[in-house]
């Protein structure tokens, strides 16, 4: 269930929600966040804890995420545990939502969050029934509609079917930073990360170490990368098909310091054109 803050008590939030998969499937619940209709890729995220850092990961890019675990939102937004800038989902399926916070660091409900940066959810969904559907199918396309009235389901699953699929977009493309950043400046030795669409706890995990992070975009050039004198060079993760990583820069096919991430990233492209299932699932 959902519920929101009216005059100090907890209400039912109205909304309407339904969530349409590719199969035929519509799931009815209830709508927070923005209201909208969006089509992505559904897929799930099993974690206990950690829903900001899934919200922002740009590895879920153009995906509709669902939550497994039953309560989502009991801890608010804090924007130092984000793995991004902003929420980088489609939208949001969970079975319940909080929406009155209990923590130190939250800044604002999840709601909220999700409302200001158009991000349609929906709730009192059986997400580990959901869950289940995916993983024996394995993943599929849908749309989520959030909003005051709702199309009948006969268009929901319809529009469904002919959601097109975001990896065959330039996923990396939209995720990767659009310019140079420096992190930890002052340290001795150099690491060069180029971002296909990185998360910050990456960054931050590596500044800690001792280096200073320089952050490029995906498509910089090889020669540009070395300039820097970098001891190691590391390559992200990122959204999509693995298959496009090859063509994300230049730079990801040469060999330099750190070769063998580069080269790692180019087997992971080797085995989905193989036939091996997407990698694009944040680890």
């Amino acid at each position: 269930m959902l519920y929101c803050r009216e005059n100090g008590r907890e209400t039912e939030l109205i909304r309407k929600a339904a969530l349409a998969l590719s199969d035929g499937t519509v799931l009815e619940g209830v709508g927070f966040g923005a209201s909208a209709e969006i089509g992505g890729e559904v897929v799930f995220n099993t974690g206990i804890v950690g829903y900001p850092e899934s919200v922002t990961d740009p590895s879920y890019r153009g995906q509709i995420l669902c939550q497994t675990y039953p309560l989502i939102g009991n801890y608010g937004v804090d924007p130092d545990r984000l793995e991004s800038e902003k929420p980088q989902i489609a939208g949001y399926v969970v079975s319940e939502i909080c929406g009155h916070p209990s923590h130190a660091t939250s800044r604002k409900s999840l709601d909220d969050w999700l409302r200001e940066n158009g991000v349609p959810g929906i709730a009192g969904v059986d997400t580990r029934a959901l869950t289940k559907k995916l993983r024996d199918r394995g993943v599929m396309t849908g749309l989520l509609a959030a909003g005051d009235r709702l199309p009948p389901p006969a268009r929901l699953r319809r529009e469904a079917r002919a959601v097109a699929d975001p990896n065959a977009r330039d996923l990396v493309a939209e995720v990767t930073t659009p310019e140079i950043r420096i992190y930890n400046p002052r340290a001795s030795r150099t690491v060069v990360l180029i971002d296909c669409g990185v998360k910050m706890g990456i960054v931050r995990s590596l500044a800690r170490r001792g280096v200073s992070v320089i952050r490029v975009p995906a498509d910089t050039e090889a020669a540009r990368v070395l300039d820097f004198g970098p001891r190691g060079v590391v390559v992200s993760n990122g959204p999509g098909d693995p298959a496009r990583w090859a063509a994300a820069g230049p730079a990801v096919g040469h060999q330099g310091p750190g070769a063998g991430g580069w080269r790692q990233e180019l087997a992971a492209a080797g085995d989905a054109e193989g036939g091996a299932a997407r990698g694009a699932q944040p680890t």
